[in-house]
């Protein structure tokens, strides 16, 4: 496999406002010209510019081509999706 996985996020949309403390779930797809083996959602819970809280990290396994969507509770911070391939 030369090629990394792309990965489209669908939600939040670019320019959507989620409010501190709420809940919320990022969803989209990931595909390969392999396969997709996991889908790792990292959310930066507590605002502290970290991704290792409690909570902050989702991997999801799956097979591409793939949509995913994960929930977490009590937004402050940012979030980052990642693919990893086989």
């Amino acid at each position: 496999d030369t090629q990394g996985p792309q990965v489209t996020v669908t939600g939040p949309l670019f320019d959507q406002i989620i409010r501190p403390g709420t809940n919320f779930a990022v969803t989209g797809a990931a595909v390969d010209d392999q396969r997709v083996t996991n889908v790792v959602v990292r959310v930066d819970l507590d605002g502290d510019g970290l991704f290792t809280g409690p909570g902050e990290v989702v991997v999801l396994g799956t097979n591409s081509p793939a949509s995913f969507s994960a929930s977490f509770a009590g937004f402050t911070g940012a979030f980052l999706v990642d693919a990893f391939s086989s």
